[in-house]
């Protein structure tokens, strides 16, 4: 079967038994709680986790939804057994959490597979479906792995020097698996967050929304620093990287800036102002610069008074694409850092913000991360976009972006 099926959807499929690994605090609770909460129905049993604590993550990750809670602290197998067949009954997500609490005191493989067999048997002749959290610790526990539908772990990962958390799909019963791994938040509620192709064009069709965070405000910046340097991971690829450009500029003039765009040669001015339609008559705040170094002489002095002349000076915004800078760069490096010294200066001076764009291998990249205050960092991590402040440490954004709904939302990576 090649339909998509995420996370919830698995651990919601009639009759599965499914299995959550994972260590405790990666979220394996949150997951199963997220599944019943999309069932609209669910029994939680208990070993551990106390009945309040589960309620509070329930309420954040599904309010309103039906979910009964057992706790089973002082209970054997044989009770939790007849729980889990009387839950089973009701048609609902059912999840036992741990089986490794469960299974204190069963050393034996002899005693142990008839009673899984049971469950197993159980769960079968249902329209329910059975969730087991295991978090390892129990050598019993490892044999789940042969009586399971699916089997799901649950994990952090490092991104950009930042945990972020993950889901990987390691095995469901006839069905393929379209993402082995995604990751997800719990910033509000749980979002499991779906990879996206970057090789792939799709036009900007409109402008919907862009959602940032308040300190990604152009006034709150500015107290940080004049100038904002993103360094983009060359995995990226140049359209989704100027895809990503083009939105924040579409921000910026949908505030009411101007922009002065400093783009390299090869860009065509036609082609911008067409991206920059879908901003209406905002689009005659944005100003577009082809800086040439050689035709300054890869003079710092007479580069800046070439592009401080082609470009808005009051209430502006300066974007700059590093590759418009990079003969610069490499032919003269010495006089790009005094360049660079000279409009950072400037920049202060004017109060005026600037963000620029470029690729790690660059030379103009290397260089200019030696001077600005503010480093942020651009990657792709099993398909989605993600950005964090590197300079000063900030938190793992996500940044969805969907140019045919015409949409751009930072997500909180927590």
């Amino acid at each position: 079967m090649n339909e998509h099926r995420d996370a919830l959807d698995i651990l919601n499929t009639p009759g599965y038994v499914s299995i959550v690994e994972g260590y405790p605090g990666s979220g394996k609770t949150t997951l199963a709680l997220a599944a019943c909460g999309k069932r609209k129905k669910g029994v939680y049993i208990t070993y551990g986790e106390p009945k309040e604590s589960i309620i509070k993550k329930l309420e954040k990750v599904s309010p309103g939804s039906e979910v009964r809670i057992i706790s089973m602290l002082s209970g054997t197998p044989e009770i939790a057994f007849s729980a889990i067949e009387s839950a089973l009954q009701t048609g609902s997500t059912v999840v036992l959490d741990t089986i490794d609490a469960m299974l204190l005191g069963i050393n034996s493989s002899d005693s142990l597979r008839p009673f899984l067999q049971l469950i197993y048997a159980s769960v079968k002749s249902k329209d329910s479906s059975l969730i087991i959290i295991s978090e390892g610790t129990s050598q019993m526990a490892g044999q789940l792995r042969f009586i399971g539908d699916a089997l799901i772990r649950v994990y952090i990962t490092q991104v950009l020097g930042y945990p972020a958390r993950s889901i990987r799909v390691l095995k469901d019963r006839d069905y393929k698996i379209h993402y082995p791994v995604l990751h997800f938040t719990l910033g509000n509620g749980m979002r499991i967050l779906e990879p996206v192709d970057f090789n792939t064009f799709y036009e900007i069709k409109k402008v919907n929304y862009i959602r940032r965070t308040a300190s990604a405000e152009p006034s709150n910046v500015i107290k940080l620093g004049s100038t904002v340097l993103t360094e983009i991971d060359e995995e990226i690829s140049y359209v989704a990287a100027k895809q990503y450009i083009e939105f924040t500029i579409f921000d910026y003039l949908l505030k009411g800036y101007n922009v002065n765009y400093l783009v390299p040669p090869e860009e065509s001015d036609d082609q911008i102002l067409r991206d920059f339609k879908v901003v209406g008559e905002k689009a005659k705040n944005l100003k577009i610069v082809h800086p040439d170094a050689a035709a300054a002489g890869f003079s710092a002095n007479e580069f800046i008074n070439q592009i401080r002349s082609q470009m808005f000076q009051e209430h502006a915004i300066d974007v700059v694409n590093l590759l418009s800078e990079e003969d610069f760069a490499m032919m003269k490096p010495v006089n790009f850092e005094m360049f660079l010294r000279k409009i950072l200066a400037i920049n202060v001076k004017r109060n005026s913000l600037a963000h620029a764009y470029g690729y790690t291998d660059l030379n103009s990249t290397t260089i200019e991360k030696k001077y600005v205050k503010l480093l942020r960092k651009l990657t792709v991590s099993d398909g989605l976009l993600m950005e964090r402040s590197i300079k000063p440490p900030g938190q793992l954004m996500n940044i969805r972006i969907d140019p045919e709904m015409g949409e751009m939302e930072f997500i909180e990576m927590i």
